[in-house]
């Protein structure tokens, strides 16, 4: 009875240490800045966030056409759009990713950071508005609710579902002196972990990058990661894992399962459409 109770309680244990394993070696504001960072150096971004400033000051929505001059319409929409989806984008992804680390589910977790992101959004563009209209903060606030509301999940949703992760991974290539070129998911791990990949997990929406020094998160599809770090000649063993064959120690059977031990000491599964390419590769008895 003792036994079957330490059971239960290590099966809890590790189920508890699994979800804290997206934030307890990365962080959130870790992941979140970093993130943030890869964002503000694509010039794809930046063009979109110019060409809907552009369109806004030109239109001139919500009366600022009849009360600003154009210049004055561009300043106005470009603090309420680089400011709304800054400090959305923090927030939003903060909560999220500290959200889904205590166990709540993807969707439910998004759901809860892009409606806690609405209320910094809501408070800045009524400093904002305040400040070009003249009108009080608590009216505006009241009145930027709403939509900051809506704009903010619709948003939210939209960059984690349906931005395509990146715009095309480009494969890492090795220097002469065999270290890595920087690539797309090499270039998000933080420097503490460096860059010697043993092996890539898909995490929902994300990819957990481990190598000797510790792991990390990633925003980006198994496939894409896989695409992207060809040039470090590891291969898919599972349709979760992606191992480096450097890092392969040797192969384990256990209850007629095969897995892929690294050399952190993981034992990796290998999946069935795998099985035999990974046997070919490293079966050595």
């Amino acid at each position: 009875m003792q036994s079957e109770n330490h059971r239960v309680a290590q099966a809890r244990k590790t189920d508890y240490v699994n979800r804290m394993d997206k934030f307890a070696n990365d962080g959130p504001l870790a992941f979140t800045l970093r993130e943030m960072h890869g964002l503000g150096r694509s010039a794809r971004f930046w063009a979109v966030l110019a060409g809907i400033i552009a369109i806004l000051g030109l239109a001139g929505p919500f009366d600022s056409f009849g009360t600003m001059s154009l210049a004055e319409r561009t300043l106005y929409w470009a603090l309420v759009v680089v400011g709304s989806f800054a400090l959305g984008l923090f927030v939003s992804m903060l909560t999220t990713v500290t959200a889904e680390g205590a166990g709540l589910s993807p969707p439910l977790a998004l759901l809860l950071g892009s409606l806690t992101a609405a209320l910094p959004i809501a408070a800045y563009n009524g400093l904002v508005q305040a400040a070009f209209f003249g009108s009080g903060f608590p009216a505006e606030f009241v009145e930027v609710l709403p939509y900051a509301l809506a704009i903010s999940v619709i948003v939210a949703f939209t960059y984690r579902y349906a931005r395509g992760d990146e715009p095309e991974p480009q494969a890492v290539a090795t220097a002469g002196t065999g270290a890595p070129v920087p690539s797309a998911v090499l270039e998000k791990l933080p420097q503490r972990i460096g860059m010697d990949v043993i092996s890539v997990q898909a995490q929902d929406h994300y990819v957990k990058v481990t190598t000797p020094l510790g792991s990390a998160l990633v925003l980006m599809k198994l496939s894409h990661a896989e695409r992207d770090l060809t040039g470090l000649d590891g291969l898919r063993v599972h349709r979760s894992w992606w191992v480096r064959k450097c890092h392969v120690r040797r192969l384990v059977r256990t209850d007629g399962k095969l897995l892929v031990e690294t050399s952190d000491g993981s034992s990796i599964p290998v999946g069935r459409k795998y099985r035999e390419q990974v046997l070919a590769l490293f079966e050595t008895g």
